[in-house]
């Protein structure tokens, strides 16, 4: 990824060069060219093309955004409301997540998100134990985890 990040700018560095404009706006035509160059040419690197996983950060960053949103609704809704309708709970969660870093974004980003906190991860089998402020349905919650936080995380560190 660094390596296609280097080529990138040298690209656009050369193309400056070439047209003996040192300008932002030659650079950025020139970082252009080189993004359509290292796209055409991706089968020849290790790894998977440099921008893929920069996207598969901005949505990653989007989605948790998005859940904050409507967790924090969510939350203002209970705090707000005369009568207390909910069920707080602790739920077990195994992840398949492998890496120390992959563990540690996804409690963080739990715990980032109102109405859920993780309180204590088993780092031998990746067991994290959730406090959930509104626990009515454990599989329900398992599975936001899985398919949001943890497939987004798997796009950006393993493909």
């Amino acid at each position: 990824m660094v390596f296609q990040i280097f080529l990138n700018s040298l690209i656009a560095l050369l193309w400056q060069f070439l047209q003996a404009d040192f300008t932002f706006s030659t650079f950025l035509i020139g970082y252009i060219i080189g993004i359509i160059m290292l796209f055409t040419m991706r089968r020849f690197f290790k790894g998977r093309f440099y921008l893929e996983r920069a996207f598969s950060i901005v949505r990653l960053i989007v989605m948790f955004l998005g859940d904050v949103v409507t967790s924090s609704i969510a939350m203002s809704k209970v705090i707000l409301a005369k009568d207390i309708d909910i069920t707080p709970g602790i739920f077990k969660y195994r992840t398949v997540l492998e890496s120390d870093w992959e563990v540690m974004l996804l409690t963080s980003l739990i715990s980032l998100t109102p109405g859920t906190t993780c309180i204590e991860v088993d780092e031998d089998s990746h067991t994290f134990y959730i406090h959930c402020i509104d626990l009515s349905d454990p599989e329900e919650e398992r599975s936001k985890i899985r398919n949001g936080f943890e497939r987004h995380i798997v796009e950006v560190f393993r493909k």
